[in-house]
């Protein structure tokens, strides 16, 4: 059995997965286990227009196997077995096993790092815990521009951004999602499109549960665009608040915030 390049917790309590059917979270579950080992190939039941949600799902419930593999390159064979189609996915990753287990290594420290500077090693209430990791990375990141017309770097767009103190709104939610969950904090990237001075079409956001069950929104990559820095206008917001800050998502597919 290969050895995990990422240790997966699987007890997450907000997640695209739950989105899914019992039959696709279950093959959800096996590309994440062979994803978390970067297995060379894997096989299952999906059928062609299901794939994109299983791969759309785990990128956005698990940022570190989005760092380390390619949900986009799509490479496959079928086959019959007893009748059944069987799909063999060949997966493909985005560097050596060796480099990318030293790069994750990185943003586990990076991440303790400053989850220590906002918690100073006490306990302290989650929403408080929460606001102090949202402004700490208002005060610190920058939102990561596109040069001559090209896309931003590569990192901006996953957990590596917080090595370079930049990202786009995905990296960031990335990160952000990423610190919460280590502090036991439920919390999901939301996809869904927003339009500002900003962003124009499809955009990434957080949502987050506190200790009373109560749900929130909150998108850092606008905050950090707008230069709000200290102030956290679009932390702790409800759907209607978000909503009339330009933001539309599928709503179906999360939970009620306010």
């Amino acid at each position: 059995m290969r050895q995990e390049v990422v240790k997966i917790d699987k007890n997450i309590k907000l997640g695209h997965v739950y989105n899914l059917s019992e039959r696709l979270q279950k093959i959800y579950w096996t590309y994440v286990d062979a994803i978390a080992c970067m297995k060379e190939k894997v096989e299952s039941t999906l059928k062609e227009d299901e794939i994109s949600l299983i791969f759309s799902a785990i990128k956005y419930d698990y940022p570190e196997l989005f760092m380390i593999w390619h949900p986009t390159h799509f490479r496959y064979s079928l086959k019959k077995v007893k009748g059944q189609t069987i799909r063999i996915e060949y997966m493909e990753y985005t560097a050596s096993r060796a480099y990318l287990e030293a790069k994750l290594q990185l943003v586990e420290v990076k991440a303790k790092e400053i989850i220590m500077q906002c918690t100073n090693g006490k306990a302290s209430s989650d929403k408080d815990i929460a606001k102090k990791l949202y402004n700490y990375m208002l005060d610190r990141y920058e939102f990561s521009e596109k040069a001559d017309g090209k896309k931003s770097p590569p990192y901006a767009y996953t957990l590596e951004c917080m090595l370079h103190n930049e990202g786009v709104c995905q990296g960031l939610s990335f990160a952000y999602m990423y610190m919460l969950r280590k502090l036991q904090i439920p919390a999901m990237v939301v996809e869904g499109v927003a339009y500002n001075e900003l962003e124009n079409g499809g955009h990434a956001w957080n949502i987050i549960q506190f200790g009373d069950g109560r749900y929130w929104q909150a998108d850092l990559s606008w905050d950090i665009g707008e230069n709000n820095r200290g102030r956290a206008v679009y932390w702790g917001l409800t759907d209607n608040e978000m909503e009339n800050k330009g933001h539309s998502w599928k709503k179906e597919d999360y939970p009620i915030c306010g």
